[in-house]
Order: structure tokens, then sequence, then C-alpha cells
């Protein structure tokens, strides 16, 4: 019984079979006589090489190959781009490996999947460039498994780090803020990088960091230690309750990768706004959320159309002057269209696309009118 072979093994291409045509009529070789230069008995050979033309040999020795090409007075030189496409793909078991990924990925919404397969993809080529092996397909997928999970326990850390420094009654906007949270993130990192390694590597990281903290006099040394003994202890439990080893489900790895990655965790911006939120009045609450509202928008239509980030600015600018607008005048008036036009004729607005900053006043207004009506 014939052994079967792989399915990641070689098969003749048709292109191979297209090209190897197109060599014997540049020599002005009928089959036939094709098969008699080839030193084979032309009757029942024809018939081998009108199939090896069109691709429906599937594995024929490289001899007949050899022999094919002498007789067109060609060489191998003359299909190497085509063999060389075949060799130059990723091996059997990296082949595999990206199977099994797109299985994973296949089960998630489409901006999920997408998200994920370029991180694996990245992955994959820097061990190709290094020239290391493939890496398992097991392991593809845990990787790409363990980066949402590594987005939901960021965010539980950004959760305690701010309760604490509210606890300490730290000014949200200040300076010292937000130099206590990066230490405390780089105190989770080093936790992280360290697990089941030498606890005295662990121990001289911390020192080090907790030394240059105070060196540079970025923050008082007591709120430093309260924040770190905080954020190790958030990481015991996580360790000991096995959260930091533990992958999210698809819904929550699809609520993560489907936001842009500056929205995947609540940082120190999210909370000096929910801070200012706090102190402001009603009305003036309303009015700065209708702006973040349209700023928010207009970043995302600046990174879904691919506008350059110089231009960013501009367009957050319009998105606000259009709230403005939607929120002093009546939809479908015509104060309203004279305000959006006004808008679109300032010279600082020059360099923007018109269309687009028209689509941009489109979604601000409907934005608008599609929040909760005041009391």
């Amino acid at each position: 019984m014939a052994q079967k072979r792989p399915e990641s093994t070689f098969e003749f291409p048709p292109e191979l079979g297209q090209r190897l045509r197109e060599l014997r009529l540049k020599a002005g070789l009928t089959q036939e006589r094709l098969a008699s230069l080839m030193g084979r008995q032309a009757r029942t050979m024809q018939s081998r090489i009108a199939r090896l033309e069109r691709g429906k040999i599937e594995f024929p020795t490289i001899a007949f190959i050899a022999d094919y090409l002498r007789a067109c007075r060609a060489g191998f030189r003359d299909v190497l781009d085509i063999l060389d496409a075949y060799t130059s793909r990723p091996h059997p078991e990296e082949e595999k490996g990206s199977r099994a990924v797109d299985s994973v990925l296949s089960q998630l919404p489409r901006p999920v999947g997408d998200k994920m397969l370029k991180y694996d993809a990245k992955l994959r080529i820097r061990r190709r460039v290094a020239g290391r092996e493939p890496e398992p397909a097991g392991s593809r997928v845990r990787k790409v498994q363990k980066l949402a999970a590594s987005w939901l326990q960021r965010q539980e850390l950004e959760d305690r780090l701010h309760s604490v420094l509210n606890r300490l009654q730290v000014s949200s906007a200040s300076q010292e803020r937000q130099q206590l949270a990066v230490y405390g993130r780089k105190v989770w990192g080093i936790l992280n990088r360290t697990r089941l390694k030498n606890q005295e590597k662990r121990a001289g990281l911390l020192a080090r960091a907790a030394d240059k903290l105070e060196q540079e006099n970025l923050a008082p040394v007591e709120l430093a230690r309260d924040v770190a003994r905080q954020v190790a202890e958030l990481f015991t439990r996580m360790e000991q309750s096995g959260e930091l080893d533990k992958y999210p489900t698809t819904a929550l790895a699809e609520k993560l990768a489907a936001q842009s990655p500056r929205r995947r965790v609540r940082t120190d911006a999210d909370q000096s706004r929910q801070a200012r939120l706090a102190t402001l009045g009603q009305e003036q609450s309303e009015i700065y959320q209708d702006m973040e509202a349209a700023r928010r928008e207009a970043r995302m239509l600046v990174e879904e159309q691919g506008v350059g980030r110089n231009l960013l600015r501009w367009y957050v600018n319009a998105s606000c002057e259009f709230m403005q607008v939607a929120r002093r005048t009546e939809p479908g008036s015509k104060q309203r269209d004279k305000a959006v036009d006004a808008i679109l004729a300032k010279d600082q607005y020059q360099s923007c696309d018109r269309g687009l900053l028209k689509h941009l006043a489109h979604r601000v207004l409907r934005l608008q009118a599609e929040r909760k009506p005041r009391s």
C-alpha cells in the first residue's frame, strides 16, 4: 500500500506546468517531438507530458523535470522563481501553528481576531528573522490568550492604584500622583517578570526602583512605600488565586480587544476626568461630558480614515465647535446649518479634508441628539 504524503509536502503547482509549456513552445517543439528528445516512447509519453503541463501530475520526479528541461535546452534557472516560492514558505510545523491560532481566532469577533492575528504574526516573524525554529502551535495559542489576560490584570492594577491614591488624598491632577502611579506600575512589572525566579534579584530590582524615586525626589517616600505595599498585596493575591495564569473568556477578550490600546485600561487621564466631573455642577458636568464625547468621535474618525496625527488636533477642535452648535441650535434649523458652514469655512481648517469635516459634523450632531435628554 502506497504511503500517503503529508498535506504540507510539495505538490506540483499549475504555474510550473504552464511555465514548462511556454519553454516547450519557445523551443518550437510538439509534445510528441519533446517525448522523443527526452528519450522516452512517444506514444505513452505524450499523454504524460500533456498532464504535466496542465498540472495534473501531483508528484513528478526531479529526474522527469530535468529531462523535460534538457530537451527544451532550458535549465532549472528558468523555473527557479516558482520553486523558490515553495521553499521560502514557512516550515510545516509553523503552518500547523498558524492553523491552530486561526482556529482559536475564528471563534472571536472579527475586530478581536484581527488584532490577535497581528500580534501572533509579529512574534512569528521575529523568530524567523532571528533564525530560530518555528514555535509549537500550542505555545503560540497560549501567547495570544496571555495577551488578552494581561489587559485584564493591568485593569485591576490601575483600579487598585487609583483607589489607593484617592485614599491617600493625592490630587488627581498633580505631578505627584502621576509619578506614584508610574512607580506602582514599575513595581508590578518587576514582580511579574521575576515570578518563579531568584528572589534576591527581585528584591534588588525593587530596592533600586525605590532608591531612584527617592533620589529624584519625585514623590514622598512614605506614600511611595504605601503604593508599593498595596501593589505587592494585589500581586500576591492574584498569584495565589491563580488569576495571573488564568485566560479570559471570549466575552472579556472581545470587550478589551475591540477597544484601541489607550482605552483598554483606565489610567491617570481617565481618573483625572472623573475627579473633575465630581467637582462640577450639573450643567457644567453635562457640557464637559458632551465635549469629551465629541473629542472621542473625532479621534475615532481620524483613526478610521487613516488621517495623519499632525492633523488630529484640528479635527478635535472642530468637533468641539460642532458640539457647541448642537447644544445651542435646534435640529434641522437654518441657524444650525449656517453655524456649521461657518465652521467649515474657517481658515484654521483649510488643511483638513472638507468632506471629512462635514462627516464629522454629521456624527457629532447626531451624537448629541442621541444622548439622554436633559431634565
